[in-house]
């Protein structure tokens, strides 16, 4: 026994310490000058978080603006050391693109790779562009402009290819941490490409799949992002009809089908929630406790299974690109099967999140975001239902289903508020986000059909 407890208290000493490292990882200040000493570079060079990720008990990463560039830090799980040039702490940092996670990521971005590799790949389309032209009017390497990028999973890159004087083609490349799940985003992309898509969704093609530099190359589509500005007093009126648009579209995808889809069983996610919650905790308690309280009491409440389908899987209204009456859905890369009601709980609680971080809301609410949000979010279902051939799931009789679907959508709004409650402790554990997540969570699941106060 007392081995026992001497390898437990072990063992919280080791997240513990991890913990201290991470809140010391996050604060610019302090990080900066070490940063700085490890490079070579100036002590005084400007230094600010840019994105963050952490789990007690895994690899955690920082990702800072650095000077002109971007650096990875890695704070090792316990008993572990971190890849990179060491900090005096144990924390390791590199250069982007070195990147741990993204192996192939530096050589992709290396002069010349991509474009090579790209022009082998699309050969024949290219030169039937240059057909005529002067052999001084050939082009030249693509250009390379990064356009998000996160750390260890994918890096998405805008591909510029001149094809002739005044004429450019452009792509979109994703660096995936693996050729598998590049293997797998390609296959995917193509097989919805081979069927028809019902009105009014598009999708960007994928033109080229790279499996030695783990890259997946789609065509680049027009239009613009919906963005929903919850301030604007007349977003209801003005967005409305927009996300009406883009809930026909995401209806239309739901009937779509890819080959051998990855399922995305709710109860693996829940458990896989409490899992976390409960490291949270273990470092964290004031947060840990009521992340854990509701990732318990979603588990128990959790619906009978309905019937499942192809989901776009991180659905949020910036998803959409709207072009005149066509609506593209993007960023494909966590499709799979598993229930229709989730992609559509996640974009209403993308529209709660926004009024949470509303100026000035906090912990009163602005009234206002608020309220938009709430009329955004019943356009949304009510135009995803009006036209879902499987309405977001629906009822097998059985006890615990929930056969309104309504409530089934509202089930899987709060999932997705605790989900981003997670992800928000992930990335600031000393910020209120969490917190407010879990407390906009608690609100949306006191409405279900089976809590004491939503009960009919």
């Amino acid at each position: 026994m007392t081995g026992w407890t001497g390898t437990r208290t072990d063992a919280l000493a080791g997240l513990r310490a991890q913990h201290v490292a991470v809140l010391e990882a996050l604060d610019p200040g302090r990080t900066g000058p070490l940063l700085a000493r490890a490079l070579g570079e100036d002590p005084a060079t400007p230094c600010v978080v840019a994105d963050a990720k952490y789990e007690p008990g895994r690899a955690a990463t920082v990702l800072y603006r650095f000077g002109a560039g971007l650096v990875l830090a890695t704070v090792p799980p316990p008993g572990q050391r971190a890849p990179g040039e060491l900090l005096p702490d144990g924390t390791g940092v590199s250069r982007f693109p070195a990147d741990p996670g993204l192996p192939t990521l530096a050589h992709v971005l290396a002069p010349g790779v991509l474009g090579a590799a790209l022009h082998h790949e699309l050969d024949g389309e290219l030169d039937g562009e240059l057909d005529g032209e002067p052999e001084g009017e050939r082009p030249h390497a693509p250009d390379l402009r990064l356009l998000r990028y996160r750390p260890g999973r994918r890096a998405t890159i805008l591909v510029t290819v001149p094809v002739r004087t005044s004429v450019v083609r452009t792509y979109v490349a994703k660096v995936y941490h693996d050729r598998a799940k590049a293997a797998a985003v390609a296959n995917e992309g193509r097989a919805l490409q081979a069927q028809p898509l019902g009105p009014p969704l598009v999708l960007a093609p994928v033109v080229a799949h790279l499996p030695d530099l783990a890259v997946v190359v789609q065509g680049r589509l027009q239009g613009r992002e919906l963005v929903l500005d919850l301030r604007d007093p007349d977003v209801v009126a003005r967005r409305g009809p927009e996300l009406a648009h883009a809930a026909q579209a995401l209806a239309a995808f739901h009937l779509a089908a890819v080959p051998s889809g990855r399922p995305r069983p709710l109860d693996r996610e829940l458990h896989r929630f409490v899992a976390r919650a409960t490291a949270v905790r273990t470092v964290d308690p004031g947060n840990g406790e009521p992340l854990l309280a509701l990732a318990r009491e979603l588990l128990s409440r959790q619906p009978v299974p309905g019937p499942v389908s192809l989901v776009h899987g991180d659905c949020r209204p910036g998803q959409f690109l709207l072009h005149d009456d066509r609506v593209a859905l993007l960023d494909l890369d966590h499709c799979g099967i598993a229930e229709p009601a989730s992609d559509v709980g996640n974009v209403v609680s993308s529209l709660r999140q926004a009024a949470v971080r509303a100026p000035g809301a906090g912990a009163t609410r602005d009234a206002a975001a608020v309220s938009a949000a709430e009329a955004l979010g019943e356009t949304f279902v009510t135009a995803y239902l009006s036209c879902a051939r499987s309405p977001a799931g629906g009822g097998t009789g059985a006890p615990g289903d929930v056969t309104d679907p309504t409530d089934r959508i509202r089930f899987y709004v709060a999932v997705s508020l605790l989900r981003k409650a997670l992800r928000a402790w992930a990335r600031s554990p000393l910020a209120s986000l969490a917190e407010q997540y879990v407390i906009e969570a608690r609100r949306v699941a006191a409405d279900l059909q089976g809590s004491p106060r939503g009960r009919r």
